[in-house]
């Protein structure tokens, strides 16, 4: 499956149960596209799993990743996913992720091309969460 913004292939990963009552979501898997940021919840196939961030440097493993990339595509409708997106900010701090430093560093990676203005939308949810 490829990216609607940017046509390159998503990357497709299992969503662990912990995230998805997070989430409050039975979303099986999550698509990443790991150039444009998009993300699109979906269901399990033979290949979920098998793929890496490629793209984003610094990028954590396993479940910490997951909970990252679901993080990135809340922030992209941030108004209507504040909860999960706190929830999520949460659950990735808990488990040792400097998720603020891995922010900035997405932010400053210039082979990482988000669809929407991350900048603009982690600088809201911080105000937000101050």
């Amino acid at each position: 499956m490829n990216c609607p913004h940017c046509d390159k292939q998503l990357i497709q990963r299992r969503v662990p149960t912990e995230l998805q009552s997070v989430l409050r979501s039975e979303a099986k898997s999550v698509f990443l596209c790991d150039r444009c940021l998009y993300t699109q919840p979906g269901e399990l196939s033979e290949t979920t799993a098998q793929a890496m961030f490629t793209e984003i440097p610094s990028f954590p493993e396993g479940e910490r990743g997951i909970a990252v990339a679901l993080l990135l595509g809340r922030l992209n409708q941030l108004a209507l996913n504040r909860q999960s997106a706190e929830a999520l900010c949460e659950y990735i701090i808990a488990d040792g992720v400097d998720i603020y430093l891995l922010i900035d560093r997405i932010i400053e990676n210039k082979s990482i091309e988000p669809h929407y203005d991350l900048q603009r939308r982690w600088e809201q949810f911080q105000s937000w969460a101050e």
